[in-house]
């Protein structure tokens, strides 16, 4: 379970949430040059303290998860649109 899909007071998700969620399970973003991005995290990371490191890399991680879900969500609204659009047209 992933905390960010938790939207609003009571916890529940939308369908694109939901989408999102099953999408990330599946790792399609998590290729040679993340890990190799993430490999240098950890080199770095290793040369601080171990709460230090463990602050920043935490960070990094909430940033790529936000920036990811966004992208995800955003793209999924713009298909949303184009679909709208397709059938207007018809």
């Amino acid at each position: 379970m992933y905390p960010m899909n938790e939207i609003g007071k009571g916890g529940e998700r939308s369908v694109l949430e939901s989408l999102y969620e099953l999408w990330i399970d599946e790792d399609p973003a998590y290729d040679e040059n993340v890990r190799q991005l993430f490999g240098k995290l950890g080199e770095w990371a290793d040369r601080m303290g171990r709460e230090e490191s463990d602050r920043v890399t935490g960070i990094v991680v909430d940033l790529c998860m936000a920036y990811s879900r966004k992208g995800f969500l955003d793209g999924a609204k713009l298909g949303g649109r184009l679909v709208q659009e397709l059938l207007r047209g018809k």
